[in-house]
C-alpha cells in the first residue's frame, strides 16, 4: 500500500467532519498497521498528531463515537510495539489521553492494552504515575484483580 500512495490519503482524511468516513479510514489504517512498511509510512504521514486530536475530541464529547475510538486504540496498539513509535506516542500526549479513556467502559479494554504498551518504558510509567488518574487507575486495577491471580509470598 505504500507504493500505491493510499496511506497519506487515509491519514489526511482523518481531518474530515464526516464521522463514518473517519471510522472507515481508521479501520483501514488498523488493518495496514500490522505491516512494517505501512507502519512506518502511517507515522511519517502525521497519524499520531491526528490521533491525539481525535482522542481529545472524544474526551470532550464533540464528535467521535466509541466504536471509532476503539478502532483508533487498536491501531495505536499495533503501532506501539515499535519502541521508537511508542516513545513518540508518549511525547505527543497520547498516554495522558488514553489514561483518561480508561474511565469510559465502552473503550476500557482497548485503552488498557495501549496503556500497558506505553508504560513498558520507564518514561511512560513515570508519566502515568504523575497523571491525575494514574494512581487511582492502578489502585482500581489492583483491587479488581482476583486473589488467585496474585503471586503468593
Amino acid at each position: 500500500m505504500v507504493k500505491r500512495g493510499i496511506i497519506p490519503l487515509l491519514v489526511d482524511s482523518l481531518n474530515r467532519k464526516q464521522r463514518h468516513l473517519v471510522h472507515v479510514c481508521i479501520s483501514f489504517l488498523w488493518k495496514l498497521s500490522v505491516m512494517n512498511k505501512n507502519k512506518d509510512e502511517i507515522v511519517k504521514c502525521g497519524f499520531l498528531s491526528k490521533a491525539t486530536h481525535l482522542l481529545q475530541t472524544f474526551l470532550e464529547k464533540t464528535s467521535c463515537t466509541a466504536p471509532t475510538i476503539t478502532v483508533l486504540l487498536k491501531t495505536l496498539y499495533n503501532l506501539s510495539f515499535d519502541p521508537a513509535i511508542a516513545a513518540d506516542m508518549v511525547d505527543c500526549g497520547i498516554l495522558s489521553r488514553v489514561a483518561d479513556l480508561v474511565a469510559i467502559p465502552a473503550v476500557r479494554p482497548a485503552a488498557i492494552r495501549v496503556l500497558y504498551q506505553l508504560t513498558i518504558e520507564a518514561r511512560g510509567s513515570s508519566l502515568l504515575t504523575f497523571h491525575k488518574s494514574g494512581i487511582p487507575l492502578l489502585l482500581d486495577i489492583a483491587a479488581a484483580t482476583p486473589k488467585d491471580a496474585c503471586l503468593n509470598e
